[in-house]
């Protein structure tokens, strides 16, 4: 649960630290922001390594804010190429496509979960 807040823990302490000008050094982008302070002047967040260390730190914080999101995105796209790649496959072929049915889908209401399996569900898929 702390890492995310880990992540930017580390973006700040490696901010301060690769910004130093005599930890690492590059040019400095004259198209840089900053103010006169002593810490986020344009000489020091307006190096090059710096530019992209702040650019990269961005996206990995947008990936943290979107995890769900884009894993469900990426999951469903997933199954997506999967079955229009299994209709390809089969028409280049010439057999038709029909879906896998999962003979285990289907769920008893019941109060407990022990009544719910299938006793002939279990043989079938433990082959006994």
């Amino acid at each position: 649960m702390l890492l995310p807040y880990a992540v930017i823990f580390h973006y700040i302490v490696g901010l301060f630290s690769f910004s130093f000008p005599e930890i690492m050094q590059s040019s400095v982008d004259e198209k840089a922001v900053g103010n006169d302070s002593q810490y986020f002047n344009k000489n020091r967040m307006g190096q090059i390594h710096m530019v992209w260390f702040s650019i990269l730190f961005a996206i990995v914080a947008v990936m943290l804010i979107l995890e769900v999101p884009i894993v469900w995105i990426v999951g469903h796209l997933a199954k997506c190429l999967n079955v229009c790649l299994r209709r390809i496959w089969f028409g280049i072929r010439c057999k038709t496509f029909e879906a896998a049915v999962d003979e285990n889908d289907e769920v008893i209401d019941a109060p407990d979960y022990y009544f719910e399996i299938n006793f002939s569900q279990l043989c079938k898929e433990y082959k006994l």
